[in-house]
């Protein structure tokens, strides 16, 4: 699963990334280990409207506990970010990592 995940992360294809995160749902795995492997891949290779995706995913799946655990993966996929063309560091900055400063 997680390499279709990546995949899908490769090539741009939320609707393949959609259906591997429902087909996580049916399976007995660590839900926050793939999730945070696959939004650092996308931090590194895929579009914002993933990463968009990824942070919608994060508030309307996770327990709070799990939102705790996950919460410092935003803050390393900054370092990702920049090191990918097709995603505006300021723009993560504002729009992904904005959501966690308070």
């Amino acid at each position: 699963m997680l390499r279709r995940g990546r995949e899908c992360i490769r090539h741009w294809d939320i609707e393949g990334l959609k259906e591997v995160g429902a087909g996580l749902s049916q399976m007995r795995v660590s839900h926050a280990h793939f999730y945070k492997m696959l939004f650092l891949s996308a931090c590194k290779y895929g579009s914002p409207e993933m990463l968009i995706w990824f942070v919608g995913v994060f508030f309307d799946y996770f327990a709070a506990i799990d939102q705790i655990a996950l919460r410092q993966t935003f803050f390393y996929g900054k370092t990702l970010v920049s090191k990918n063309a097709r995603i505006n560091t300021d723009w993560y900055n504002q729009c992904v990592l904005g959501i966690f400063r308070y």
